[in-house]
């Protein structure tokens, strides 16, 4: 699902170039790419330890 007002929000970690692996999907690297095109993700603030700091200057204990 893709148009010109759509943004994909993807939550997780993903690898570099994620789009280019295409073995179970029917779509293209064309069509992911431009589907794909100024996509963002979204990591766990889980993954914060004691007191460091997130890049909005969240911890952990805010959460």
């Amino acid at each position: 699902m893709y148009r010109p007002r759509y943004v994909w929000m993807l939550i997780g970690d993903y690898v570099d170039r994620w789009w280019e692996a295409t073995n179970d999907t029917a779509c293209s690297v064309e069509q992911l790419r431009v589907a794909a095109e100024g996509y963002f993700t979204i990591d766990s603030l889980n993954s914060l330890s004691n007191d460091d700091l997130s890049s909005a200057n969240i911890v952990r204990e805010m959460v």
